[in-house]
């Protein structure tokens, strides 16, 4: 702006100029005497426009000099803002996505579920909705027996295999302690006990030694609901929890539907 100020400021300064010399050039031929007079005259005029016209030019040029180191500086100001935002909004994204996760285990974790179930409620849901709600069989009995950190090889064991056994759209949640939630989107109640029982199956599939002590094994027992018209997030979460109790009063590592 700077810049535009002076090269506006310069051009009224100018036609000014020009506008006098011109006006004393016509007076002179007006009152000029005689002809030799006259060409004197009118070469000093001449002389002065062609050096005003020179000056004016050098001014043009320094002022466009200024204006492209003024845009010069605004462009670097303009990228070093648009980086500086970019890192702010990856340390924001990184602090989100720590925020909506499980330390433990690595999946997503309670405040995550909660977010994103009742994002899914708010829709207008054309496809079933189905929730599977799960635990580990006697987990308080592998922490009293091997310790809590033999129990927290147990989560993320069963973590990183229920990972494995599920569909692109099913996503995994800690929910608290050994329990685990899995949301299934625009999946059925049948085949969400399918994805259920995949996932049944693999925790069976675990086995592993702590500290050299006997070899352990990890069994799961599940629930299983489908979200109704009328539902509430904390409804189908309750249903499927019911289910999962069920469960264990049937034996544990088995699916019950609720």
């Amino acid at each position: 702006h700077r810049a535009q100020d002076s090269l506006a400021q310069a051009g009224q300064d100018y036609e000014k100029s020009v506008t006098a010399s011109v006006g004393r050039l016509a007076q002179e031929i007006k009152t000029a005497k005689d002809i030799d007079s006259l060409k004197i005259n009118v070469l000093e005029h001449i002389r002065a426009l062609r050096d005003g016209i020179r000056t004016r030019r050098a001014q043009e040029r320094e002022l466009l000099s200024q204006t492209r180191s003024e845009l010069e500086n605004v462009r670097q100001t303009l990228t070093a803002t648009r980086r500086q935002m970019l890192a702010v909004e990856k340390e924001s994204e990184k602090y989100s996505q720590a925020a909506l996760t499980d330390t433990l285990t690595k999946v997503w974790n309670k405040r995550a579920l909660s977010q994103r179930l009742h994002e899914l409620f708010a829709e207008t849901r054309d496809k079933p909705l189905s929730l599977i709600f799960f635990d580990i069989d006697r987990f308080k009995q592998i922490n009293d027996t091997y310790g809590h950190q033999a129990g927290d090889r147990a989560l993320r064991a069963i973590a990183e295999q229920a990972s494995k056994s599920l569909r692109q759209k099913d996503t995994l949640y800690r929910y608290a302690g050994d329990e685990f939630v899995i949301v299934l989107e625009e999946t059925d109640i049948n085949n969400a006990i399918e994805v259920a029982e995949r996932v049944r199956k693999a925790a069976e599939g675990i086995k592993f030694t702590y500290r050299g002590q006997q070899e352990m094994t990890i069994t799961v027992s599940m629930g299983v609901s489908q979200a109704k018209d009328k539902d509430t997030p904390e409804e189908l979460l309750e249903r499927a929890d019911q289910a999962l109790y069920q469960a264990k009063e049937a034996g544990r590592n088995r699916v019950m539907a609720g």
